[in-house]
């Protein structure tokens, strides 16, 4: 049996620590379909060309890259249709576009367990415009797990949150600056930076190095974080008959 896990670059695993092929202990083979910068859109055309065969579960890991899309300054360019979605993202059209995900699934795979993950905060700060929206859009995942008993919520935003909250040393970076925090330069060096020194600066130091605690680049995880999404997808699993 398989386990189908959608969404961005954070399943993906190529800008950040990797954790999603670790799922493999729960002894599923795990099927990774994560595309950097999608958003739900994006998602929506991929599964309709997937052919795999029924999956015991599925989860879903997006939603970041919508609210990015949500933002006046991140419209245009990489940060909007090239994203693989619209460039006018709102909490009312991922709830429309969330539906019409979900919808599709049960159309191509009935009635499967899906474990639904919140967004995670962006940053260090969690009192910012960017995260004020992101909770907007985690209220509509809310609203979605509870219509279907099918559905489960990963809860990312919780521990990670704590896991800001823990950061004291950290340097005081620009995370209400949209075009600070998310910035394609920096993820790129940071990302050829771990992979040149094949591993020797982990990306828990390259990210501390410049600020960041909670991820390596202020958008994907480090070692830290992602060790938490690790543990709350394998304890979703464990519950599955």
């Amino acid at each position: 049996m398989s386990l189908l896990v959608l969404g961005t670059s954070l399943v993906a695993g190529t800008l950040g620590a990797p954790w999603v092929d670790k799922l493999d202990k729960s002894g599923l083979k795990i099927l990774n379909y994560g595309i950097n910068g999608v958003q739900l859109p994006g998602i929506i055309e991929q599964v309709k060309t997937l052919q795999i065969e029924k999956p015991k579960a599925i989860v879903i890991v997006a939603g970041g890259n919508d609210v990015y899309a949500s933002f006046p300054e991140l419209k245009q360019g990489v940060f909007g249709n090239g994203r693989k979605g619209r460039p006018d993202s709102s909490p009312e059209e991922f709830k429309i576009e969330m539906l019409e995900l979900l919808s599709l699934l049960s159309e191509m795979y009935g009635e499967v367990p899906i474990g639904i993950g919140n967004i995670k905060p962006i940053g260090e700060q969690l009192d910012t415009n960017l995260n004020d929206q992101l909770r907007a859009f985690n209220g509509v995942i809310d609203e979605i797990i509870c219509t279907k008993s099918n559905y489960s919520l990963l809860d990312f935003y919780t521990p990670l949150s704590d896991l800001c909250r823990q950061n004291n040393l950290a340097v005081k970076i620009e995370s209400d600056n949209l075009t600070f925090m998310i910035n394609p330069s920096r993820m790129i060096y940071i990302y050829s930076l771990y992979k040149l020194t094949l591993g020797y600066y982990s990306y828990d130091s390259i990210g501390d190095a410049r600020g960041f605690y909670c991820t390596c680049d202020g958008s994907h995880f480090n070692e830290r974080s992602a060790a938490i999404a690790l543990k709350i997808v394998l304890d979703y699993l464990s519950t599955l008959k």
